[in-house]
């Protein structure tokens, strides 16, 4: 869909790709900016290109806390979010998004979790995605308070996609949201980023 562009005179002369939370700018959106979707705008010569992107995120944190900070990030981007304080409760609601074809778009994963740490985790949760080839993986960030090399270089190679260090930077967590709304979009095909 194509709509025109409220710059106020101004004429947009290069391509721009933005993630905007649903807030009522001086920009106009898809429902009067009360969609309740992410929504990714390409820019171009003064036209708005709306692409319109449901995603659903999994917050995986022992901590009461840094779930709810979490998920009020994702909420304020319109993303739907389910919490898990252990490892078992995590593997148990992706594999059941998965068996519903609704599998999660992102998956917010502490590494210090009790019982099962967040490498197990991921290592479950990437062998159940290989009995849904259809699904695509779920973009991971772990989240945490560990940046020992040994740590970062190990959930990167167990595949995760990115890591955010505690206390989480919002503006670190808006590019992920953004590459993975280009993703779903057609831009990027692939969890890890490659086309």
């Amino acid at each position: 869909m194509a709509f025109e562009c409220y710059t106020y005179g101004l004429e947009v002369r290069r391509i721009e790709f933005r993630l905007r939370p649903n807030r009522d700018d001086w920009e106009r959106s898809i429902n009067g900016g009360r969609n309740k979707n992410c929504v990714l705008y390409a820019m171009i010569m003064g036209t708005e290109i709306v692409d319109s992107i449901h995603l659903s995120a999994l917050i995986i944190d022992d901590s009461p806390i840094i779930r709810l900070l979490l998920k009020r990030v994702l909420s304020s981007y319109s993303i739907e979010s389910d919490e898990a304080r252990d490892g078992s409760q995590a593997i148990e609601l992706f594999e059941r998004r998965l068996q519903a074809e609704r599998p999660y778009d992102l998956i917010c994963l502490d590494f210090g979790l009790p019982k099962m740490d967040g490498g197990a985790v991921l290592h479950q949760m990437r062998s159940i995605e290989k009995k849904f080839p259809a699904a695509a993986p779920a973009y991971t960030i772990v989240v945490t308070a560990d940046d020992s090399e040994q740590t970062v270089k190990g959930m990167l190679t167990g595949g995760a996609n990115a890591y955010i260090l505690k206390p989480v930077d919002r503006d670190a967590l808006a590019g992920h949201i953004e590459r993975i709304c280009r993703q779903k979009s057609g831009g990027i095909s692939r969890a890890d980023g490659s086309a």
